[in-house]
């Protein structure tokens, strides 16, 4: 049983030192073949005269063919800038400070108020709020 074991052992072993050398080998081969990676880099051109067409200058350069970013409306974008994809997210401060009047965020605070009452209550009395969210599943939709 000894024997059988460590002649096992033995060849595992042989096999774990094969696969290094191999390993050892192959990387070698791959740093052989790769050499210096600036070497690799080709840049390719041609020389073009261009000439400029008046009538795409004078439409590219007029603000009116312009779109207004959703953004900020002063800032005019083309209609294939990326910025045009991108959703846009209003700033709340900025919302808040301008144009809401305090009869509007009372009626706010008030709907809140009102929306999440019976959950703050229903953790007060019971200290866990997945029991009070049965409960009140079960008074509604029963």
């Amino acid at each position: 049983m000894w024997h059988a074991a460590k002649a096992n052992e033995k060849k595992i072993k042989e096999l774990m030192i094969d696969h290094k050398r191999r390993a050892e080998r192959r990387r070698a081969f791959y740093e052989s073949r790769m050499g210096d990676p600036r070497q690799l880099l080709r840049v390719i051109g041609s020389s073009t005269k261009l000439y400029p067409d008046v009538d795409q200058y004078y439409y590219h350069a007029n603000t009116s063919n312009l779109m207004p970013w959703q953004g900020d409306p002063d800032i005019r974008i083309d209609r294939f800038d990326g910025r045009a994809l991108l959703e846009y997210l209003p700033d709340s401060a900025r919302r808040s400070s301008s144009g809401s009047n305090g009869v509007q965020d009372a009626l706010a605070d008030e709907l809140n108020f009102e929306r999440y009452h019976d959950l703050v209550e229903a953790e007060r009395l019971e200290g866990d709020i997945s029991i009070g969210l049965i409960r009140m599943g079960s008074l509604f939709f029963s």
